[in-house]
């Protein structure tokens, strides 16, 4: 069932599936898929694919063999001369140059999260160069300018925020997926929100490990 929650901001946070995803992760936008398109996610802990259908406003789900671990895809920014990728455990996001074929180098910190907020998890690039990353344990995504200065933050009704990406047909819509795991007292945990940010992601291929399947071996998160 669909609900909407007002944020702090003023906006309109809504939940388009209120399932119990123990550790939803990997969210990928399909625009071929259905005929708007549909976003995909696995439950990584719970061993299922979820495809959200967004003409239908339906979720299909599929069980996997067995839980299975699900890398972070890095995020990467517009002009493909930047990776970001997050070290959740040590709560930092480092950048990285990126060449044209595929090589890093230049490492640094970008991003170093507090302890009040949670651990940084999924991320994305938005087509102005923002990047939005997911609050592990911190119950928000936060958008943050190229220089790594935060520029916005959307509170979310479940603390373990887990990924985010943009998707919809015109990529204005950014979608966040939660866990539920040792969350049984919060009701929205594990749940997928959507909200419209005002900015618009980057295309599917352009954006993450999906684009540089050679870096994912490199980039996994423990």
């Amino acid at each position: 069932m669909a609900r909407s929650v007002t944020l702090l901001d003023g906006s309109m946070l809504e939940c388009v599936w209120q399932g119990r995803a123990q550790w939803a992760k990997g969210p990928q936008w399909c625009p071929q898929r259905g005929d708007t398109g549909q976003l995909l996610f696995v439950d990584v802990l719970g061993a299922r694919l979820h495809a959200f259908d967004v003409a239908l406003a339906e979720i299909q789900s599929w069980p996997l063999d067995e839980p299975n671990g699900w890398q972070t895809p890095p995020a990467i920014s517009p002009d493909g001369g930047t990776l970001y990728h997050s070290d959740t455990a040590a709560g930092i996001i480092h950048a990285y140059d990126l060449a044209p074929d595929g090589e890093c180098s230049n490492k640094r910190e970008h991003i170093r999260f507090r302890p009040t907020q949670g651990y940084p998890d999924g991320m994305t690039c938005d087509a102005e160069g923002g990047l939005w990353v997911a609050h592990f344990d911190g119950g928000r995504v936060s958008r943050f300018l190229p220089d790594g200065s935060l520029d916005e933050t959307l509170t979310l009704p479940a603390s373990r925020v887990t990924s985010c990406t943009f998707g919809g047909p015109e990529l204005d819509q950014l979608y966040i997926t939660t866990a539920s795991h040792e969350r049984d007292r919060e009701e929205l945990a594990g749940a997928l929100f959507r909200i419209v940010p005002g900015v618009k992601g980057l295309p599917p291929h352009a954006n993450g490990a999906a684009s540089l399947p050679h870096l994912a071996p490199r980039f996994s998160c423990a």
